[in-house]
């Protein structure tokens, strides 16, 4: 009995401290959760690698900035063909000494350049991803939809 008392106190103290991997959206959900919806081609992938604390001391992360030559806007104000928008998401390159454990590993399908994409953002605060800034965030996990190229 003592035993079974003091794993109910571990899982207490610990599930707390474990992170999830959010489940992708659904398309009524990526289109709920975005202030902007648009079309458009990617003319360029910037990335730098970013140490963080996610899964302990040495995780890295890749960061990416995603700028698009927008093609056509189905949701949101304040963006119109032609438009350049740069957009955030990011990968978990590798984790850290706390080793494998559930957790997030960043946005699916990073674009490349010269692809079609659909992109779903969110502007302003967007807490799946920390964003505090006024910035465009991906919708997390899966905001990016590659698209034909015509």
């Amino acid at each position: 009995m003592r035993s079974i008392a003091i794993l109910a106190t571990a899982l207490v103290l610990v599930v707390p401290m474990v992170q999830a991997e959010r489940v992708p959206l659904s398309p009524e959900q990526q289109k709920a959760e975005a202030t902007h919806i648009v079309k458009g081609v990617v003319k360029a992938v910037y990335s730098r690698e970013v140490e963080t604390t996610l899964y302990g001391k040495g995780t890295v992360e890749t960061h990416y900035l995603v700028e698009i030559e927008v093609r056509g806007v189905e949701k949101g104000a304040g963006m119109e063909k032609g438009d350049i928008v740069y957009a955030r998401c990011w990968r978990l390159k590798k984790r850290g000494e706390r080793g494998l454990v559930p957790g997030p590993s960043g946005h699916f399908d990073i674009p490349q350049q010269g692809e079609t994409i659909r992109a779903f953002v969110a502007k302003g605060k967007y807490s799946p991803t920390a964003q505090e800034d006024n910035g465009l965030s991906f919708v997390y996990p899966n905001g990016i939809e590659k698209l034909k190229s015509k």
